[in-house]
């Protein structure tokens, strides 16, 4: 989920009460609805942001998705949100 001591203290903060359990439903439904609407989608955005070590999401299938629209967080995992301080910073990013 994170990359640095830093942010697994931080992470670990605000850490949920979820079960593993409750986190891979949460995952298969993703899945399920993106199948059911993956011709529907509109991605009528600038530009989406990954982590390069995401273990949870596919950073090739996110590159494939995206294409030049994706920007690659170097040396991060999935939770990317404590490299910014501010929704400014991640518009920016």
């Amino acid at each position: 989920m994170v990359f640095s001591d830093e942010e697994y203290e931080q992470y670990n903060a605000l850490q949920s009460l979820r079960t593993l359990e409750s986190c891979q439903i949460e995952q298969e439904c993703l899945q399920k609805l993106y199948e059911q609407y993956k011709d529907k989608i509109n991605p009528e955005f600038d530009k989406a942001i990954a982590a390069e070590n995401d273990l949870i999401f596919n950073l090739e299938a996110q590159k494939e998705f995206y294409k030049e629209k994706l920007i690659v967080l170097k040396n991060a995992r999935h939770h990317i949100f404590f490299r910014f301080n501010s929704f400014e910073d991640i518009l920016n990013a």
